[in-house]
Formats: structure tokens, C-alpha cells, sequence
């Protein structure tokens, strides 16, 4: 994780940026995500990277449409994913720049659909964000 910015206010820590936008990750997930196997952070931040660069992540890297998550913007909800891990966030303008913000992680998924009650609280945790992230 980078320490070049500081985004203590809304609870992220700075993962990465690319050339058409970056990546936060609320700080209660970076905690769980540094717990994964190296291997599998490695390719979830190779995963990320691709969309922080502006290219285009495969359907088993990427999945943009998780659900709309509710609250004042209506957000949709987007998953990284490796090997049955999966990192919830939500895209977003912020600070001026294209934002990816990670608010959830599931690294106990056994199968390939997402489980509801995961999509529920990673959908809860990005209108918490979003609106603690302002205009």
C-alpha cells in the first residue's frame, strides 16, 4: 500500500495508481487483504492495475455490474476477482480523479456467484463511502 497520499478522511488507504485513474481501499479491508496469501494479493493488485491503467480486465478478473447499491448517486457496485476472492468498491470521481474504492472483501466465496448477503453489506459499506467522500 502506498503512503504518497492521505485519505485518513474518508478511512481509505492509497493502493495504487495508474494512468487513467487510482485505487483506495477502506483500511478495516486492507487489514483482512493483508491476511490473503501474497500470490493472491499479487494478482488482485495486477487485476486493479489493469483498470487503473484504463485497460480492460477480463470477466474473470473484472465484473462491473454487481448491482446498483441505493442511497443519493445510486452507485453500482464492481468486483476485482482471483480465484474465488473478490474485492467490492465502487467507481467514482474523487479528489478530481477516477477512483476506485474498495469497501469489501470476500475470501471465503466457494462457488462462482456471488453470495447475497456479501453483496449487501459491500452495497451498505459504498453508500456509507460515497457519502463520506462529499461532491
Amino acid at each position: 500500500m502506498s503512503d504518497s497520499d492521505n485519505f485518513d478522511e474518508i478511512g481509505c488507504d492509497h493502493v495504487l495508481t495508474g494512468v487513467a485513474g487510482r485505487v483506495l481501499m477502506a483500511k478495516a479491508v486492507t487489514k483482512e487483504f493483508l491476511q490473503l496469501e501474497t500470490q493472491k494479493q499479487a494478482r488482485l493488485l495486477a487485476n486493479a492495475k489493469l483498470w487503473a491503467d484504463g485497460q480492460r480486465p477480463s470477466p474473470e478478473q473484472f465484473q462491473g455490474n454487481e448491482g446498483r447499491c441505493g442511497g443519493d448517486n445510486d452507485r453500482m457496485l464492481v468486483a476485482i476477482k482471483t480465484h474465488k476472492i473478490r474485492l467490492y468498491g465502487f467507481i467514482r470521481s474523487y479528489l478530481k480523479v477516477k477512483t476506485l474504492l474498495i469497501v469489501d472483501l470476500d475470501a471465503a466465496k466457494k462457488q462462482t456467484k456471488a453470495k447475497k448477503h456479501v453483496l449487501d453489506r459491500a452495497k451498505s459499506a459504498v453508500v456509507v463511502m460515497d457519502n463520506s467522500c462529499g461532491d
